[in-house]
């Protein structure tokens, strides 16, 4: 077996894609991370309630979990699995960096926030749902390379 061999996965009956949602809110999160970090939140937003510390924390894991995303979906590209473990990285600190705003908006807004809460952990949900459809192709993945390298060697 060639262990230089790229490993292509397949996802039903076609390559592996991304939903160009996926692509169109991981740019978002970029903007909103770097926002948050290099200006100031408008007066009357729930950001502005916020302690500066919390806006510049959720900014950052915003930002690196978002670039990371995009930096796997699109090295994907090229073939290579660990891209998509990338993305997978880049998925579960978007999803912490939610879970951290929507924990500074109940202790420092309340329910005022609910809509901000609500629409955090739905997208949390969905960041989560993917973690694990990448974790299941890449389980996938390893039966099939374990399986012909089982082949291989009883041949």
């Amino acid at each position: 077996m060639n262990e230089r061999a790229t490993l292509v996965l397949y996802q039903g009956d076609g390559r592996l894609k991304t939903h160009p949602f996926v692509i169109m809110f991981m740019l978002l999160l970029v903007a909103s991370g770097v926002g948050s970090l290099i200006g100031e939140a408008e007066p009357g937003s729930i950001d502005a309630l916020l302690p500066s510390w919390a806006a510049y924390v959720w900014g950052g894991f915003l930002l690196t979990g978002s670039v990371l995303a995009l930096a796997g979906v699109l090295g994907f590209r090229l073939q290579h699995v660990r891209f998509l473990v990338v993305e997978q990285i880049g998925m579960a600190i978007s999803g912490a960096a939610i879970i951290f705003y929507a924990l500074c908006v109940v202790l420092y807004v309340g329910m005022a926030g609910f809509m901000t809460i609500a629409m955090g952990l739905a997208f949390t949900v969905c960041c989560g749902w993917r973690y694990w459809q990448i974790q299941s192709l890449i389980d996938d993945a390893e039966s099939t390379v374990e399986s012909a390298a089982v082949r291989e060697v009883i041949e």
